[in-house]
């Protein structure tokens, strides 16, 4: 008998000059990639030196800034385990700070939260100071707005609230003789 051995195995050639029998080695197996935070990755099964690419979801990235990378690969390793280049995954799109738009003041939300900050999908909301609506109407209740954080990571305020004219109320309008003057200074009151 004349022992022989690879890297993987050991067979000895027999005395009737066949080799014992032997396995056919297969590659390490890692299984299916882990889940990472707000990534999508393919639910397949990788085996060692395979590859895993990882996409963040819309509206993330892996630094949180809106044009930052989106995608990166881990690899399935020798002791069947995977390497951890983004563990934490991905985070939302910082959209960074809030400023209360020009006459209106933030409200809280329905977490009773005021937003200091926001991430892609978070929104502020706002309500119009006295004096002011979105429509400029005396008597609006159209008067609250939100601002939600996109994708691109720059906020949109979209409405302003503008002065009320208050000559432009049916109970304002001013018969033949007179002449109704709106108010410069805003003062919630009429």
């Amino acid at each position: 008998l004349f022992p022989y051995t690879t890297l993987f195995r050991s067979i000895t050639c027999t005395a009737s000059g066949a080799f014992t029998s032997t396995k056919v080695p297969k590659p390490v197996e890692c299984g299916k990639p882990p889940a990472r935070s707000e990534s999508i990755m393919p639910e397949d099964e990788f085996t060692f030196g395979q590859k895993v690419v990882y996409t963040c979801k819309g509206g993330h990235t892996l630094n949180a800034k809106a044009k930052g990378d989106t995608s990166w690969e881990e690899e399935c390793q020798e002791n069947g385990s995977y390497t951890e280049k983004q563990a934490s995954g991905c985070l939302p799109v910082d959209c960074g700070g809030v400023v209360d738009p020009k006459h209106a003041d933030q409200i809280e939300d329905g977490d009773k939260k005021k937003r200091r900050t926001l991430v892609f999908g978070q929104e502020a909301a706002f309500r119009c100071k006295k004096g002011f609506s979105k429509d400029g109407l005396l008597g609006s209740d159209d008067v609250t707005f939100s601002i939600t954080c996109p994708a691109t990571g720059v906020l949109n305020v979209p409405a302003k609230c503008r002065n009320v004219d208050d000559c432009a109320s049916k109970e304002n309008q001013c018969d033949s003789n007179g002449k109704c003057e709106d108010k410069k200074s805003p003062s919630g009151t009429h």
